[in-house]
C-alpha cells in the first residue's frame, strides 16, 4: 500500500471578496453588459441583421437582471437603521406612554 501525501496539490477555496467589492464589480459589469447591448442593437439596425438585434435585445434581459441584484444593495444601504431613525426613536421612547405609536 502505498502513501501518498497530497497536501502539494490542495489549495485554499475561500474566493470572498468585500461587500463593497463585490457591489462594484457587479456595477461594471452591468456597464460593460449595457455597453454590448447598445452596440448589438446599433449594429443590428445598422446592418439588418435580426441575429445582433435579437442578440443586443437578450442582452438587455441581462442588464435588467443586474439592476433587480443592484436594488436591493441600494436600498439596504440607504435604509437608515434602527438607531438612526427618527421614528424608531420615538416609537422607542413613547411606546410606554402610547403603545399605539
Amino acid at each position: 500500500m502505498h502513501i501518498h501525501n497530497l497536501e502539494q496539490w490542495q489549495h485554499g477555496h475561500n474566493f470572498f471578496v468585500h461587500r463593497k467589492q463585490n457591489e462594484k464589480n457587479t456595477r461594471k459589469v452591468m456597464g460593460l453588459t449595457a455597453v454590448t447591448m447598445v452596440v448589438e442593437i446599433a449594429a443590428g439596425v445598422a446592418f439588418g441583421s435580426m441575429a445582433l438585434l435579437a442578440d443586443g435585445w437578450h442582452m438587455g434581459a441581462h442588464v435588467a437582471a443586474f439592476l433587480i441584484t443592484l436594488f436591493p444593495i441600494a436600498i439596504h444601504t440607504s435604509t437608515p437603521t434602527i438607531q438612526t431613525s427618527p421614528l424608531a426613536q420615538a416609537r422607542s421612547t413613547y411606546s410606554v406612554v402610547s403603545p399605539a405609536l
